[in-house]
């Protein structure tokens, strides 16, 4: 994870309404938040199972 990563996570740690307040103009400043957001999310989930933490999700 590199620095941005990191602050992102630590704001979202310390108040998990801080996106709540986050007032976005237009349709695809939502759609580019989002999608950040979930990048965020899927390369922590990713390091995680790297690191041995999670194991990954498998559908049977």
């Amino acid at each position: 994870m590199n620095n941005y990563d990191l602050k992102c996570y630590e704001k979202t740690y310390k108040d998990p309404k801080y996106w709540d307040r986050v007032e976005l103009s237009s349709q695809g400043d939502r759609q580019k938040v989002w999608a950040d957001c979930r990048g965020l999310t899927d390369s922590f989930y990713n390091e995680l199972i790297a690191r041995g933490y999670l194991l990954p999700f498998s559908k049977t």
